[in-house]
């Protein structure tokens, strides 16, 4: 500041200025950035996402801003974490005796058959490579085998529709007006057909109970039959 500006000399030059910036300034300033601010996080976030690094129980010395850099808290954190892997480990290496074989996984189609070892990486590449296209070929060569859209249309399996103009939104609407215009016909044609007593009248429709037994006659004779047969050989075996 002295030497950008001959104004600024005299206040450069004030020692109880300087010491007022360097010792109440500044410490206030330092003060409000370090623990009045929000975004700073507490010892107690910075444990939380295991930044800091303590035990679990110490919650009320991290509030207090004890120190918590002991020698018996160090060790007691140091054989927590490894009682902690340890237990991992072995639920690790449980898991990965339960989990089953090569020859079980290759006979569940887990992992593809390639005789009894698994050619190398570069290998096991190609061959994926070689049945993808061969998939693809075999795709390709019943695409062009199948009937085309004119066959159907002549058959009568797909419908024509002429669309004169595409609309997105009109979509969903023109569908919707579809369905209606269908169940509108279908219930037009069932209003018409004729009724269960006019089918009665004319003979096709028979609901009396001696047309039933001679569509579908009785089986209680035969069950009882059955069942006696059933017993007569329960009664011989014991």
């Amino acid at each position: 500041m002295r030497r950008c500006c001959k104004l600024l000399q005299r206040l450069t030059a004030d020692t109880i200025l300087w010491r007022h910036i360097l010792h109440s300034r500044n410490a206030a300033r330092i003060q409000s950035l370090l623990f009045e601010l929000p975004q700073r996080p507490t010892r107690m976030d910075l444990a939380r996402a295991n930044i800091l690094r303590v035990l679990p129980g110490i919650t009320r010395q991290l509030s207090d801003g004890a120190y918590i850099g002991e020698y018996t808290a160090v060790r007691s954190y140091e054989a927590l974490r490894f009682i902690e892997r340890r237990m991992a480990a072995t639920r690790v290496e449980r898991r990965l005796t339960l989990r089953p074989g090569i020859d079980e996984m290759r006979q569940r189609n887990l992992i593809p058959r390639y005789g009894q070892a698994l050619p190398s990486g570069t290998i096991l590449v190609m061959v994926q490579s070689l049945n993808r296209a061969m998939k693809l070929d075999t795709l390709r060569r019943h695409l062009r085998s199948r009937i085309s859209a004119d066959a159907l249309k002549e058959r009568g399996v797909a419908k024509i529709q002429t669309v004169t103009s595409y609309n997105r939104a009109l979509l969903p609407q023109a569908v919707l007006l579809e369905k209606r215009l269908l169940q509108s016909r279908l219930s037009s044609k069932l209003e018409r057909r004729p009724s269960a007593s006019t089918l009665e009248g004319m003979k096709v429709l028979r609901s009396d109970s001696s047309s039933a037994l001679l569509i579908c006659p009785p089986i209680r004779d035969k069950v009882q039959f059955f069942e006696g047969v059933g017993r007569k050989r329960a009664m011989t075996c014991l």
